[in-house]
Formats: C-alpha cells, structure tokens, sequence
C-alpha cells in the first residue's frame, strides 16, 4: 500500500499538513508516515499548536498529560467519517539531511508527500 509522508519539525504548520494527510488518508485508504525532523523530546504538541490546527468536522481527544502528545498520538486519537483509520507510522529523520530524506522518499515511493508551510503576507500599500 502506497503511503503519505508528512515532514514533521514539530512545528504548528507541520500538525495541520498532518491533520490534512489525515484527512486525505481517510478518503483514499492510504497509511501515513511521520518523517520526525527533530528528536522525540522536542516533538512533544503544545495547547497553541494544537488550538490553531484543528480542521472542521474533526473531534479532539487530548491526553491527560499535555506535555506528552506527540503528532502521531494526536493523529490516533481522530475518529475518521470514513470508517477508515489509517496506520500511523514514525519515522526517526531527526539525523536527515536533504539528501537522506530524498532518498528515503526515491526508495519508498509515497503517493504524496507534505509538509507544512508558513505564509509570509507582506502588506504592499
């Protein structure tokens, strides 16, 4: 089964492209995998990351201890509308570089890769 690669650097923008490949997994049946940019202590979610990357239609179930949810725990913890979970898998890219993580992608073959972007708007009066 082919899979989406999400790129996680544990940022606010990297939890909503994960929320969005979720959503895509969900419809087409696809696992996801989380290509973790930065090493598991500092990957951990916070309460703003999470607040500003909630999409509609989807229901959040936070862990008691709010300093342990990483991106994959808040990804599991989503109740799909297709019936359809997909498995979520971590992939330590901590050590990456830009040719490793092209090579891990060239090898593997994801339909889709995502990562997450922060728009730069400029006011231009």
């Amino acid at each position: 089964m082919e899979k989406i690669v999400v790129v996680n650097d544990a940022s606010k923008e990297a939890l909503q492209a994960a929320k969005y490949a979720f959503q895509l997994a969900c419809f087409y049946n696809k696992d996801i995998v989380l290509a973790n940019m930065v090493s598991a202590e500092r990957s951990v979610l916070n309460q703003v990351a999470r607040s500003k990357a909630v999409p509609a239609g989807f229901e959040i179930v936070l862990n008691d201890d709010e300093n342990t949810e990483t991106v994959g725990d808040h990804l599991n913890c989503l109740k799909p509308e297709t019936g359809f979970h997909p498995g979520i898998n971590n992939l330590d890219a901590s050590g990456f570089g830009e040719r490793e993580m092209i090579n891990y992608i060239n090898f593997h073959k994801p339909c889709l890769v995502i990562h997450g972007v922060t728009a730069n708007v400029e006011n231009r009066n």
